[in-house]
């Protein structure tokens, strides 16, 4: 339910400006400038308990970090293709297709992105200060929790959760912290701001020095880079790859990969049963099959 409402929320926020989509879009997919050699890639979790050992707060991105969709379409990376699409689209249409990605995204089913590695981190969670750091909204925290839960992940429970504010409001649930806070923004969230502001009100303590950070967005490690850079403290960066390597292994190619998730997000949206990702795949092959034949 939670998860629903948001989606008009943000529907409505967005139509509030004209220019809303197309800063999306710049936001989504605009250049990351820095340069990201202090970036560890790494395709698993596994492992990364021992890193957790030797950091004060470990932070890690919940979408394609903890969790992922089961089909592709409504996905994080089919997500970022589909937001380009919206460029040459008429504002109002765009809106509308927005909002059906937002709706499309809150009825998928999801599961863990590395069940085995989470399974340490889990264990670590309970000795070091390991916490989500997402950029969905507080208003998904219940349904966020529960399929978090459900993937074998239990944040650090802290009793100072209350006080973890953005805003004067809390944003932190179950050891999960919603740097989108309440309110929808046009522009995603620079998590590095936010993390400077929660170590400025002493959220992590005071004695914070190293930070252990986890996204598979280069664009979030750019600004918490910069954020610990004028903090003074040192930050580990894993750019974790485990979905994008998925993906890539499977040699789709980028039409068959935009049929699926579109075949999958016109179901799902319909509250019909989407085809899976080779249900879908073998469809398009039908059709380029035939498609090729009539040209012949």
């Amino acid at each position: 339910m939670y998860l629903k409402k948001t989606c008009f929320v943000i529907i409505l926020s967005a139509i509030l400006s004209l220019a809303s989509v197309q800063s999306i879009v710049a936001v989504a997919h605009g250049a990351v400038d820095a340069a990201v050699s202090f970036v560890h890639e790494r395709e698993t979790l596994v492992g990364l308990e021992e890193l957790v050992r030797g950091h004060n707060v470990t932070l890690l991105d919940i979408d394609d970090v903890v969790l992922t969709t089961h089909h592709y379409g409504c996905g994080t990376h089919w997500t970022r293709g589909f937001i380009k699409t919206l460029r040459s689209k008429p504002v109002t249409e765009a809106l509308l297709q927005l909002h059906d990605m937002y709706r499309c995204y809150v009825l998928s089913t999801h599961k863990a992105v590395d069940p085995e590695g989470l399974i340490g981190l889990n264990k670590a969670a309970k000795d070091y200060m390991v916490f989500g750091f997402s950029a969905r909204l507080y208003t998904m925290a219940e349904a966020t929790s529960r399929e978090v839960m459900r993937a074998g992940m239990q944040f650090s429970q802290v009793p100072f959760e209350a006080n973890v504010l953005l805003g004067g409001v809390p944003v932190m649930h179950q050891g999960i912290i919603y740097t989108g806070g309440y309110h929808v923004q046009v522009d995603l969230p620079d998590k590095g701001e936010v993390f400077a502001s929660l170590m400025k009100d002493g959220v992590f303590g005071r004695d914070v020095s190293k930070v252990l950070y986890v996204d598979d967005s280069l664009r979030h490690h750019v600004e918490m880079s910069k954020a610990c850079e004028m903090l003074g403290i040192q930050c580990t960066h894993i750019h974790l790859t485990t979905i994008v390597k998925q993906i890539e292994r499977r040699k789709i190619s980028p039409e068959a990969l935009e049929y699926i998730g579109n075949a999958q997000f016109k179901a799902i949206v319909a509250n019909q049963n989407p085809p899976t990702d080779e249900e879908a795949l073998e469809q398009y092959e039908n059709l380029a099959f035939m498609n090729q034949r009539a040209r012949e």
